[in-house]
């Protein structure tokens, strides 16, 4: 549109809002006039809520895909079943498919590396010590999590769809808390810590861990589930299964309650794991580093002696 049709154009437009209210909005700054279709694209897409407000700062969500206002379009949509009516609606591109096979095929490669590490851990005796048994689960939580991903991102989930984000994010959760469980098992075995044996592990330290690692994302499943299907406030709501995304919903605040805040937590503490084993390391390497000066020494005192 050139400047001087722009210039020939009523600058305030009568805006209906969903509570009924009329509003006065300036077009040069409140909106942005369009010409015909905004993109080029192979294929669009519209939000399914019928929007009154075009000035509402909405987020389309479409397969994974976030967009917000700064980067779609309102068009008018005719809708012959609702009495002939015309709506304004956003509108986007549908993002290229090349990612999504992309994504698929580095993840299909993941999950072959996965199967195959599991096969030599579970073929070599030598490695089915404790830590390997831990490394196992971790890495079985770890396929399912990522084999839930796949399902979900071509919709192949979609006839379990709920049941699929819950299952998901069970496995999910159980990856993060198997690694504080490697973590921590590393630094008991290093540090020595007696301490920690006596008092939290029993005689089968193996049974404990997997109470732990999966107990934990059971109850943390079930938690999701009962806010999922009670709690009114969407803020708060997990939403599983909201609009066929087959996973906690990830795009709102309640993510941070249910999916990212205990990560954050299983992360942190793996990082304070971590620095602890290492700085424990350290710590032996110098004793070994005095130990063998010592001897040393004592050994060239004796030689001088015998001398």
């Amino acid at each position: 549109m050139t400047k001087k049709e722009l210039d020939g154009i009523d600058p305030y437009l009568n805006i209906t809002l969903d509570n009924g209210l009329v509003v006065k909005k300036y077009l040069k700054t409140d909106l942005i006039v369009q010409w015909d279709l905004p993109v080029t694209c192979d294929e669009m897409y519209y939000e399914s809520n019928r929007q009154k407000d075009v000035s509402k700062n909405i987020s389309l969500h479409h397969d994974k895909v976030v967009t917000i206002m700064q980067e779609y379009y309102h068009q008018n949509v005719y809708i012959k079943e609702d009495h002939n009516s015309t709506y304004i609606m956003p509108y986007s591109c549908l993002p290229p498919k090349s990612s999504k096979i992309t994504q698929t095929v580095v993840m299909i490669i993941s999950l072959v590396c996965m199967v195959l590490t599991i096969s030599v851990y579970l073929y070599l005796k030598d490695l089915r010590n404790l830590l390997g048994k831990c490394f196992i689960c971790y890495l079985v939580s770890l396929f399912m999590a990522y084999l839930f991903l796949v399902l979900d991102l071509w919709d192949l989930s979609n006839d379990f769809c709920v049941s699929a984000g819950y299952m998901g994010y069970f496995f999910a959760m159980s990856t993060f808390f198997w690694l504080s469980v490697i973590s921590l098992h590393l630094w008991n075995a290093i540090s020595g810590n007696s301490f920690l044996t006596n008092c939290f592990l029993t005689t089968n330290e193996f049974l404990t861990y997997n109470t732990y690692a999966w107990g934990m994302p059971i109850t943390l499943t079930f938690v999701t589930f009962i806010a999922n299907e009670f709690v009114k406030n969407e803020e708060w709501n997990p939403r599983v299964g909201y609009k066929m995304d087959c996973w906690v919903y990830t795009y709102d605040w309640s993510a941070v309650i249910y999916f990212y805040g205990p990560m954050l937590f299983l992360i942190a503490f793996n990082m304070i794991m971590f620095i602890l084993t290492a700085f424990q390391i350290t710590m032996v390497k110098r004793i070994i580093k005095n130990f063998a000066i010592k001897q040393d020494r004592e050994h060239k005192i004796c030689m001088d002696k015998q001398k």
